[in-house]
């Protein structure tokens, strides 16, 4: 089964997960055609149907079982029920919630974002693999880009044009950005405060920034008027495999080599889809459901890039690994060979 197709049928499989809260894999059961060896956990927060990294649990999971010599079995759990995973698959929320520092990795708000594209040539090529490594160490982890939402947009029933129309409002966005909304005087909505389509429909969620994927996972599309491209985290934000640093520590090399792999194997195809995804769905999305989508106004986009240096500059501060971090991501995001750019979809 192709990617596009495996995302569409897992979806729509995970709208049952509540019945089984422990096996999260179990309509997709991984391929038989692996012999039985060491069985990993890989944990996952079932937030909503069909939640995007749900999917992209599962299909990290696949990759690790189908590229593993060893072999390596890898069952996906519901991180409430298993909370000593071998393996998690997080929200670039719940890093940033642990350490601000996470945020040069899950992604940057404002105009010092880097692209999905960058961000993996900065871990891979310029150095920030081995810094992140230093932060994720003083937490006991080991941390790997292993999924992206795409680039986002600020979706909303009625628009917003300026700080103002923040004041008050509960918005959804993940990581940085979150800090960033709330800085700009909305009231931060957490994903598991309820499903986000009911309470979009219902008005208590003014706004959800999101990529179109994530967009349409979570059925909000049909309640959306109004969309703003390059908001307040114009690249998205990056989904990260963690694993504890005793249990990696005792993966041997190739095993540790596999896992690195099987994370940026998932990274890319992630970033490739969503683009593809983008490109072909996101204009006839605007038009079949009425959509208008447009940049940031001028005085909405000062007032955001205003809050995110504060933010950024806050997160660098906050220990000696996450001014490493800024340092070192600030030095890449202003070469001017590096491949970022902006939100191409707006």
């Amino acid at each position: 089964m192709d990617r596009r197709n495996f995302l569409l049928t897992t979806g729509a499989a995970l709208t049952s997960l509540s019945v089984s809260p422990v096996c999260l894999a179990a309509s997709h059961p991984l391929p038989p055609a692996v012999a039985p060896g060491r069985r990993l956990t890989l944990s996952v927060a079932n937030r909503f149907s069909a939640d995007p990294t749900v999917v992209q649990a599962n299909l990290l999971a696949r990759i690790i079982q189908a590229t593993s010599a060893t072999p390596l079995q890898v069952q996906v759990v519901d991180a409430a029920a298993v909370p000593n995973a071998d393996l998690g698959l997080v929200t670039a929320s719940a890093l940033v919630d642990r350490d601000a520092g996470f945020a040069f990795v899950t992604g940057l708000p404002g105009n010092q974002a880097l692209n999905a594209a960058s961000l993996d040539e900065w871990l891979i090529r310029g150095g920030g693999q081995p810094l992140l490594d230093q932060l994720a160490a003083t937490h006991g982890l080991k941390v790997l880009a292993a999924a992206h939402s795409g680039d986002s947009f600020l979706w909303s029933r009625s628009p917003f044009e300026s700080a103002a129309d923040f004041a008050g409002k509960a918005v959804q966005a993940d990581g940085l950005a979150r800090h960033v909304a709330a800085g700009l005087g909305a009231e931060p909505w957490r994903i598991l405060d309820g499903e986000p389509a009911a309470s979009f429909a219902q008005g208590s969620l003014a706004a959800v920034e999101c990529g179109i994927e994530g967009l349409v996972s979570a059925q909000l599309h049909t309640h959306t008027r109004y969309a703003i491209g390059g908001a307040l985290a114009p690249h998205g934000t990056t989904a990260a495999l963690t694993v504890k640093l005793e249990t990696w520590q005792a993966f041997s090399p190739a095993e540790q080599a596999l896992i690195s792999a099987a994370a940026r194997t998932n990274y890319l195809e992630s970033v490739a889809l969503n683009r593809t995804m983008a490109m072909l769905n996101g204009r006839s999305l605007a038009q079949s459901f009425n959509i208008a989508i447009a940049p940031s106004a001028d005085a909405l986009s000062t007032a955001i890039q205003t809050v995110s240096r504060a933010m950024v500059a806050s997160a660098a501060a906050s220990s000696t690994a996450a001014k490493n971090l800024n340092a070192s991501y600030m030095s890449f995001l202003m070469n001017p060979l590096n491949s970022n750019g902006e939100n191409c979809y707006v």
